[in-house]
Formats: structure tokens, sequence, C-alpha cells
């Protein structure tokens, strides 16, 4: 008795396959506050970026503590980013063009809602009493830290860039 071994290609795919992922692992997805874009309206001086790492890990020499946000929001949001980038990676596979490419903006969406929603329900410490005291006299009455305009929290947003692109024009 005879054994057949060996594989039958009825259809070899393979090209558009390697070619799917090519494309699709080509760009890199960054969340945060693009420095060319954190000008706080009305106010001269220090950026959103600026304070975005002053926020995240602190200026002990200024008596500000560390109250990260970007990193937990982003950590919270990667099982869900993770499975849609899954989701739009197969697709692309598949021959759908541009899924993966998609998936990517869903993914900052997802994330970049993660980083806001962290700020909104407050990060630790809590502000300090003459901070406090500073809102109610300039006419501000939360006492949530990193949110007081909302314009730092609003400043977060995310960029699709090509691999090793620098510039600006993301």
């Amino acid at each position: 008795m005879a054994i057949l071994t060996g594989i039958k290609v009825k259809k070899d795919e393979l090209r558009s396959v390697l070619a799917a992922i090519k494309r699709a692992t080509r760009e890199n997805l960054l969340v945060g506050i693009p420095y060319y874009h954190t000008a706080r309206p009305g106010e001269v001086g220090i950026s959103n970026a600026d304070l975005g790492y002053i926020h995240e890990f602190g200026a002990p020499a200024a008596n500000i503590p560390a109250r990260p946000a970007l990193i937990p929001g982003v950590l919270a949001a990667t099982k869900q980013a993770t499975a849609l980038m899954a989701d739009g990676m197969s697709d692309e596979m598949a021959g759908q063009r541009g899924s993966a490419h998609i998936s990517l903006h869903k993914a900052g969406l997802v994330a970049v809602n993660y980083v806001r929603q962290t700020i909104t329900d407050g990060v630790e410490p809590e502000l300090s009493e003459v901070t406090i005291r500073r809102r109610l006299e300039r006419g501000r009455t939360g006492t949530t830290p990193l949110l007081d305009t909302g314009q730092y929290r609003n400043a977060f947003t995310y960029v699709i860039r090509h691999k090793g692109q620098t510039d600006a024009a993301a």
C-alpha cells in the first residue's frame, strides 16, 4: 500500500499575503500630544506637550508630583486596541486593502479615549489645598487633577506615521 505525501497548491497567494504584511507594517501608531500641535489658546509660554511631560513624570524642583495619565491610559486600552489591529491585519491578508491602516485609526481613537477618560476619572495624588485655593480665586470650582480648563485633556490625540518618518507632517 502506497502512502501519498505532499501538498497540492490550488492557488498561490503567498505573494499577495507577503505584500499585505509589508503594507501593514509600514506604519506606526503614536498616541500623545504632538509637539507641533501644542499651543494653548490665549496663553504664551508652556505648551500642552510640555505640560504632558511634567504631569506624566513630575517636576520635583517645582514641587509638582507625577500624575501619569498617558501611560496608564494607553496600557488600559492595549487589549481592545490590539484586537482591532489584529482584525485589521487579518482582513488585510485576506485581500481587503487598507484594512490594517483603518484599524490603526480605530486603535488610535480607542487609546486616546482611554487616556482622556483616565484624566476625567482623576489621577493621584489629589490637588493640594494651595492649588484648590488658587483655582477658586480664578473662579474654578473643580478639584480633579489635570482637569481645569479641559485644554490639556483635549490635546491628546494620535498620529499614524510611516516608519522612519520624524517630521511634523504626520
